[in-house]
């Protein structure tokens, strides 16, 4: 089964991506795909790899679209349902993004999803190293820059 990942937005908690995959049957002429738009938990990312995208209770999908890829111009029906795709995926990306793939040109074996989770692992593993981080960072006594100002024009004013 041929899988297609053509854009991600990755937040804090979440991953929302544009997928194309193979559908079976119901066109006479041409190649039947889905093109969808799915979130899944970010623990849950290798889920993208599963047999099943529809009906896998890890994966929401929010919208999908059965067109034929016989003909993908951009005034094909399968251009303007994956331009439409792409143009709404920020809206559907729950938090801040903290990544964004940008469009991709899909190879079609999977090597882009792969590459994906290996990412989204990496940047979720560096969110929370920074938390640690601040977390454990010792506070510190100093003066803001007001405090500072304040305390300096004090000591002037006792110097005379």
């Amino acid at each position: 089964m041929s899988r297609k990942l053509h854009r991600s937005i990755t937040s804090e908690t979440h991953t929302s991506a544009v997928l194309e995959t193979a559908a079976s049957g119901g066109s006479k002429f041409g190649r039947p795909v889905a093109l969808s738009t799915v979130r899944v938990a970010n623990e849950d990312i290798d889920q993208l790899l599963a047999t099943r995208i529809r009906n896998n209770p890890k994966v929401e999908v929010i919208e999908s679209w059965n067109v034929d890829s016989s003909s993908t111009g951009p005034r094909s029906r399968y251009g303007k349902t994956l331009s439409a795709l792409l143009s709404e995926l920020p809206r559907h990306t729950r938090g801040e993004a903290i990544w964004d793939s940008g469009p991709l040109t899909p190879s079609g074996n999977g090597s882009e999803i792969k590459s994906l989770i290996d990412t989204i692992d990496a940047t979720v593993r560096r969110e929370k190293l920074d938390e640690v981080a601040q977390a454990s960072r010792p506070q510190t006594d100093l003066a803001s820059p007001d405090e500072y100002l304040a305390r300096k024009n004090r000591n002037r004013g006792l110097r005379m």
